[in-house]
């Protein structure tokens, strides 16, 4: 699980022996460090159909949350088709659990999910018998209390920290394969290097190439791939081991640390082929902290349509209710309906909060970026900071 994704270090805690409520606090202050949420609370519940288990435990929540809860799952079950799933190979036991039940603790499955909560989103733990435990994340308890009519979002939740768990979730669920690293290739929005068995560089897109030539974290040296981190380097070189000798093709997700506060998710797709010794691996670098440029990330985050994501772009670029309309063909009443839509579904109620996360997010209003004999170029200085090599 160590290497396993990018909250392997924040829920350690719970894998320890210390008391199950002070874990929680520490798993709270890990979330708070880690994604700049200003404050967090959680809960765990996991049960065993042998033996009962539960260590339902609140921190920062009052008993509404609690109520809720449980009336909630007890006719409506949170784990639905949406869910988005992938493995963790190794599975990770908390000691006082196992202490108390030695048949549980092996955890093949994870998910994260909202949870129909406007800012609450939900880890869920599955047991190889079908058991689960459940991590409950709020951003900031002072919100407001959970409302069964609240949208099903995680809108609420740090900008920080749900482009974070964007780019996990797209990570953890990639299925590549040999046929599909030349494709991804050509996808400039991710670093891409394929490298050999020993770590040696073949090829790059422009991404990675820029990502090398900044030493941003990754380097080269002698030809041969470089964390800056030793421990990040170490887990890079421990994970082409494993993969390498591995019995069947499978993928390693590990953070790769760049300075104190940023980092990278970097998959480690192996392209062993058993036929040849011609063994070599493809590094998907993603940049949770990197620009993002396009509003479809609006639409992942809030839930809202393409239109709605496009309108909400250009409000928070600052643009005027009459200038949307005209750009767009409608009346000004129409746009002002989107809008009030758009603050609906992100759970914000004026313009500024909308441009702060725009701001944020730094995502650039579509017709800023125009076409120069079949050339993308962007005016003004925003070119350097969107193709940097």
């Amino acid at each position: 699980m160590e290497s396993r994704d990018i909250f392997s270090s924040v829920l350690r805690p719970l894998y320890g022996v210390d008391d199950t409520q002070y874990s929680i606090q520490r798993v709270l202050n890990n979330i708070n460090a880690l994604f700049c949420v200003s404050s967090s609370s959680l809960s765990l519940r996991i049960s065993n159909t042998k033996k009962p288990v539960d260590l339902i435990c609140h921190t920062g929540v009052d008993s509404f949350f609690s109520d809720f809860y449980l009336k909630k799952r007890s006719y409506h079950d949170p784990i639905s088709e949406r869910v988005t799933r992938y493995e963790l190979d190794t599975g990770f036991t908390m000691a006082d659990l196992c202490n108390q039940d030695p048949e549980w603790g092996k955890v093949h499955r994870s998910s994260f999910q909202s949870f129909g909560y406007k800012d609450a989103l939900l880890v869920n733990f599955y047991s190889q018998n079908g058991d689960r435990g459940i991590l409950a994340v709020r951003s900031d308890p002072r919100r407001g209390e959970f409302k069964v009519a609240d949208s099903d979002t995680i809108s609420q939740l740090s900008p920080l920290l749900r482009t974070a768990l964007h780019v996990h979730l797209q990570l953890c669920n990639q299925s590549l394969n040999e046929t599909d690293v030349p494709d991804a290739f050509s996808n400039s929005a991710t670093a891409i290097i394929n490298i050999s068995k020993s770590g040696r560089l073949i090829k790059m897109n422009s991404e990675g190439h820029g990502i090398l030539v900044r030493e941003d974290g990754i380097l080269l040296q002698k030809n041969h791939i470089k964390m800056q981190d030793s421990h990040s380097h170490f887990q890079f070189k421990k994970s082409l081991v494993d993969i390498f000798t591995a019995t069947n093709q499978y993928t390693k997700l590990i953070k790769v640390q760049r300075d104190r506060d940023r980092f990278y998710l970097v998959r480690i797709v192996a392209n062993n082929s058993i036929s040849s010794n011609d063994h070599n691996a493809t590094l998907i670098i993603c940049d949770p902290f990197h620009n993002v440029r396009s509003e479809s990330i609006l639409c992942t985050l809030f839930n809202l349509t393409l239109r709605e994501a496009n309108v909400a772009t250009h409000l928070g670029n600052g643009s005027k209710l009459s200038d949307i309309a005209t750009q767009n063909g409608v009346s000004i009443n129409t746009v002002k309906s989107q809008r009030n839509i758009i603050y609906e579904k992100i759970g914000i109620r004026n313009q500024i909060q909308l441009v702060r996360i725009v701001c944020y997010l730094e995502i650039i209003v579509e017709t800023e970026i125009q076409t120069l004999h079949e050339n993308k170029w962007i005016s003004s200085s925003l070119h350097d900071s969107i193709f940097q090599n």
